[in-house]
């Protein structure tokens, strides 16, 4: 055999006895990761207006604090409200009831500016 090919195989031998060694001395009994947990839980309504409508300006101090904060409020998506059947008829007559789809579904399915993937 040649001296290199002899060499990478030691190598390797070498590295995987070394994993085996660590791994064993390790135990088996793993310990699962713990996730943080939230300080806080912000809910936050940007009703008809793209992010850049609202944070930045003077009619939103307290979303600006927010931001002035730390909570930058960038990486969220739109969650469409349904419609639920028992208020959206308009009239107690069930043939002029209105349709039960939401207002917010031709919205969300433009994919609102402030949207981040």
């Amino acid at each position: 055999m040649p001296a290199r090919r002899i060499t990478a195989l030691a190598t390797a031998f070498t590295l995987s006895a070394a994993s085996l060694g660590l791994w064993a001395a390790g135990g088996f009994s793993a310990q699962a990761a713990t996730l943080p947990t939230p300080d806080h839980t912000v809910v936050v309504v940007f009703e008809n207006h793209a992010y850049s409508q609202v944070v930045g300006t003077s009619s939103a101090p307290y979303i600006n604090s927010l931001k002035s904060g730390g909570a930058n409020l960038t990486a969220f998506t739109p969650r469409p409200i349904p419609a639920s059947p028992t208020t959206s008829p308009c009239s107690p007559d069930r043939r002029r009831a209105s349709p039960t789809t939401p207002a917010t579904r031709p919205a969300s399915a433009r994919r609102p500016t402030w949207r981040r993937n």
